[in-house]
């Protein structure tokens, strides 16, 4: 309200602290079989935590949420390695949905009307334009 920024992060420090406890202490890189992972960057408010792979650079981070993080460190102290930093789950439905007609009307161009062109009036020539 003030405009002034040291004013707005004293306002919203309270909630990052209270967000942070929820995040785990990050020492080392997650090793997955991929390779290792390091961390980059964590959004508190929105609970991930940005992990790129070694020699990648910035330009490939992975949004991780700090549960899998959790679960990866639990692994890793196991010495256990996941596949990847998220789990990818594919869905494949045998069932096709197709489109259904819910309100009960039929076509979809029943609001298009077919616009009759407007005849072109011509103004009548002034004979004194021609002089």
């Amino acid at each position: 309200q003030c405009g002034k920024l040291k004013c707005c992060l004293n306002y919203e420090l309270s909630g990052y602290e209270d967000a942070r406890k929820y995040f785990p202490k990050i020492d080392s890189p997650l090793k997955t079989a991929a390779g290792e992972a390091q961390l980059f960057k964590t959004d508190v408010y929105r609970g991930i935590m940005w992990y790129g792979y070694e020699g990648t650079g910035t330009q490939a981070l992975i949004p991780v949420p700090v549960e899998r993080v959790t679960e990866i460190l639990e692994m890793n102290q196991k010495e256990q390695l996941p596949d990847e930093l998220i789990e990818t789950i594919s869905y494949r439905s045998e069932n096709r949905l197709e489109y259904t007609n819910g309100a009960g009307q039929e076509s979809l161009t029943r609001f298009q009307k077919n616009k009759k062109k407007k005849k072109k009036h011509r103004s009548p020539r002034n004979p004194r334009q021609n002089s």
